[in-house]
């Protein structure tokens, strides 16, 4: 069992993973044998936005709502219905970011979540188990919240998480929604183009009084924030208090003994592609005494300028007494203040060390406020950290224990104030002793996937990097068993070396890349060559050249490449030049986000940029053509070179239409001099990744945020693959060709697993499934290393189809060994070399894959000269 120590990672500037000051890193498995200075001067932020906003300042909502009803309507075809399921193979114990929670007013053990990018969660045990109940929404990015106190069947949802900055953020939501059945039913009641929710709450002594406070569009000026009214129970809207088109409400609380007084917290925030503003004069504390009919702003103490994030916290029990949580407008904190007399006048208590350094450098990323529902005293404030005061504000505590770090939400149970839950960046929490201790419910199927990769000698090792959540792996593909891998902030890229597992390669936020040699064992940081000064994308690429493993790619706004395992890189491209984006707002900087090397002919290096541009070698190197001709200007989000021709290669694209159709994935024959656009009735919405199926020509898979397309035409005609997979953004996929096993990272609902046989795509074009059993007892051969034959050897036992082929470690197949009714017992077959063509193949290690019924088994040959 390994021991976990806390080790201090700085940050260079504010960054997206949001971990900021402190990640965990895994005693003896990180050796800092190099510290690598991240460069984040001009370094863009938002990464997830600013790809799919690229060259604008904004997504385009309309052609979004055109994209979802594409898929839907694809979706719809009965001719694509019935082609498989996926299956989740996890993680559920890791967690990921929740921004909200909600509990029963009178059942303790009934439990709602909101997850970032993953929907919303019901547990009617305190957490040990859950069920998606909002599956079926267009919109999984959750903001907000809220029970009825007066029926708890009722429960409305805010979609659009408000936690804006961050390599995390989604896209905006969709409006509100409200169930009158606990979750088993939803009904859309608009405010759709308020995109990004707060808080919803609703008035204890008329529920049908309900108020949601809205931010807005995060990175555009809207008219449609502020603090919107429903007298009907969300029927109808009206907007109480607005103040511009760049203030948003953020919070909001009604007074419990007089709910005609409440008040708001509003605040002013823009942000671009190229510059961001997360405070104003705008901003402030609001009070209403009509029921959110007229305001008037509280000055009297507060801050009338500079004014940040605000976080509001009123005591149930005193409601006269409030305390409102600042930071200033760039982020830190700005002071905490209290007021005993209903918001007239206020106070700023002493800024206690532990609750400055809890509001850390981003206050915007949390800043909320709770007071415990007996005790006016007794506060929490939510930030990097969970603080606790129990004297009124004046000092606190850190009772965050073991959890992870970035609090959205908590709350305390009235009938039971020892009842406390969390939801933080890390998942969902439980304290049974009034917050001094606690539990991490670690079974919530959310975290956001970066990346994913299959190791070639044995497809159920599956790993991924992930958003704030270091890098992962599991050696059974199920659901549970998901251990770190790479314990470093956002987790990026993962390559395990096919021909030797024991190389394993691992990359972090902005270029960090470490190297293992034990498996995961130990790692290294493998940086050396690397010029920390040139800008490098966020989610800066690793790829091995599958024809020499031990020969590594990553890039910078050059090209990077390791001859020696990454212990050290070179330079083999100048600085690529950028696109010239002077009629664009959007700042960019020309760094590479894809790299794709030919395992045929390793001469031929393709790289995508951030800025639109496709680029090519053709001598290793040492020349780099520009071959984006009239490509769109989005950004590539995935270079991918034919795993049989090196002139044939594929690229693809994120953003959205603004006037005319915009393609996602076009193909080239001919090294990039004329491309083809190939989307044919794809819907009009990012594309993440793309794979050549290796086994049969014109078989394609796409990621996309709308989910996984497929061709069997090379882009004649797609077709969704499967079902089972929420709505939310495939951000990466890896294939397995030999076991025909393809695995989808999601972006909030982990990783899932699809059998091509499903679909008639096993290993003889056959639906594989459909054949008897036969369990396989043993797969070798010998001798092992071989120079001129070996003999596979393996058991049956029972009679089956039994099918013998050869891979190599592009996954191209060599031979078929066999293909035949074999009975139970002992069987040997002589492989002399030869492939299909009876060509002698090439020294080098290869894949034996048998398949008995529905059982797979691999086994690795290396053949010597």
């Amino acid at each position: 069992m390994k021991q976990f120590i806390l080790v201090r990672w700085l940050l260079l500037s504010v960054c997206l993973s949001l971990l900021a000051v402190t990640v965990f890193l895994v005693h003896n498995r990180v050796h800092l044998v190099k510290q690598k200075d991240t460069p984040y001067h001009q370094a863009p932020s938002n990464w997830f936005f600013m790809q799919r906003a690229y060259p604008f300042e904004t997504i385009n909502y309309n052609a979004f709502d055109e994209a979802l009803g594409q898929a839907d309507r694809l979706l719809a075809l009965s001719a694509f219905k019935q082609n498989g399921s996926w299956e989740f193979i996890g993680p559920d114990n890791v967690g990921g970011r929740l921004t909200d929670v909600a509990m029963h007013p009178t059942d303790s053990q009934t439990v709602y979540v909101a997850a970032a990018s993953g929907g919303v969660f019901k547990s009617n045990d305190l957490g040990d188990s859950w069920q998606a109940i909002f599956d079926d929404q267009p919109s999984l990015s959750i903001g907000a919240l809220a029970i009825d106190p007066e029926d708890a069947d009722v429960i409305y949802v805010g979609t659009g998480e408000v936690n804006g900055g961050g390599g995390s953020l989604t896209y905006g939501g969709t409006g509100v929604y409200k169930s009158d059945d606990a979750g088993l039913s939803w009904t859309s009641l608009g405010l759709t183009e308020t995109r990004h929710i707060g808080r919803i709450v609703i008035d204890p002594s008329n529920s049908q009084r309900v108020f949601v406070a809205a931010m807005g569009r995060l990175f555009s000026e809207n008219q449609e924030r502020g603090l919107f009214r429903s007298e009907d129970g969300g029927q109808t809207w009206e907007n109480v208090l607005y103040i511009s088109p760049q203030t948003g409400g953020i919070d909001v609380v009604i007074n419990p003994n007089n709910p005609d007084t409440m008040y708001a917290a509003m605040w002013q925030r823009i942000r671009y592609p190229d510059s961001r503003r997360f405070g104003g004069d705008e901003g402030g504390v609001f009070r209403s005494v009509d029921g959110g009919t007229t305001w008037t702003e509280l000055t009297n103490g507060l801050p009338e300028t500079e004014i940040g994030r605000i976080g509001l916290g009123m005591a149930p029990s005193e409601p006269n007494v409030l305390y409102a949580l600042y930071a200033d407008e760039v982020g830190p904190f700005r002071g905490f203040y209290k007021s005993i007399d209903g918001g007239e006048n206020w106070t700023q208590l002493p800024d206690d060390p532990v609750l400055v350094q809890n509001s850390a450098f981003f206050g915007w990323w949390f800043g909320n406020v709770r007071v415990h529902p007996e005790n006016p005293d007794i506060i929490y404030s939510l930030g990097l950290r969970l603080v606790r005061s129990e004297d009124g504000g004046f000092t606190f505590e850190d009772v965050s224990g073991g959890m992870h770090v970035d609090h959205h939400g908590l709350y305390i149970h009235p009938l039971n104030t020892n009842l406390i839950i969390d939801g933080n960046d890390g998942g969902f929490y439980v304290s049974r002793d009034g917050g001094n201790a606690w539990e991490h419910k670690d079974n919530l199927p959310i975290t956001q996937f970066y990346t994913v990769d299959i190791d070639f000698q044995n497809p159920l090792h599956v790993v991924g990097g992930t958003q704030d959540n270091n890098t992962y792996r599991t050696f059974s593909s199920s659901e549970s068993d998901w251990e770190v891998l790479v314990p470093i902030g956002d987790g990026q890229y993962v390559r395990i070396d096919p021909q030797d597992n024991q190389k394993v390669y691992g990359s972090f936020q902005r270029g960090g890349i470490m190297r293992s040699v034990d498996g995961g064992e130990n790692f290294f940081f493998a940086t050396e060559g690397i010029d920390a000064e040139e800008p490098v994308n966020w989610s800066a690429p690793i790829e091995l050249d599958i024809s020499n493993p031990g020969t590594l790619y990553t890039g910078t706004n050059k090209v990077y490449r390791s001859e020696n395992e990454a212990r050290s890189w070179e330079a083999i491209s100048p600085a690529l030049p950028a696109r010239n984006v002077s009629t664009s707002v959007f700042d960019t900087f020309g760094t590479i986000t894809s790299i794709s090397v030919s395992p045929t002919n390793p001469d031929y290096i393709y790289a995508g940029t951030d800025d639109g541009l496709v680029w090519v070698s053709t001598n290793g190197g040492e020349e780099w053509i520009d071959i984006t001709q009239s490509l769109p200007d989005r950004w590539v989000t995935r270079v991918m070179v034919d795993p049989r021709v090196e002139t044939t290669a594929y690229v693809t694209y994120s953003g959205f239409r603004e006037d005319i159709p915009l393609p996602h994935v076009f193909k080239t024959t001919n090294t990039g001099q004329l491309w083809t656009d190939i989307s044919s009735n794809l819907p009009e919405a990012p594309v993440n990744d793309i794979i050549p199926d290796p086994v049969q020509p014109g078989l394609l898979y796409v990621a996309t945020d709308l989910g996984v397309f497929y061709t069997v035409d090379d882009g004649e005609v797609w077709m969704p693959l499967g079902e089972g997979v929420p709505r939310v953004p495939i951000t990466d996929l890896s294939l397995h060709a030999p076991c025909r096993k393809l695995v989808a990272a999601t972006y909030g609902r982990s990783m899932y697993s699809f059998d091509l046989a499903q679909i008639g795509f096993g290993p003889t074009g056959i639906e594989s499934a459909q054949t008897p059993a036969g369990r396989i007892d043993a797969l070798e051969n010998y001798p092992n290393p071989f120079a001129a034959s070996t003999t596979v050897r393996f058991s049956l036992q029972a009679a089956s189809d039994v099918l013998v082929e050869l891979y190599d470690l592009t996954n191209r197949k060599v031979a078929v060994l066999q293909e035949a009714y074999l009975s139970a017992g002992i069987h040997e077959i002589v492989w002399d070399g030869r492939d299909m063509s009876g060509r002698e193949v090439a020294a080098g290690r290869y894949f034996c894959r048998i398949q008995a019924g529905e059982q797979v088994k691999t086994h690795p040959l290396v053949r010597v000269r």
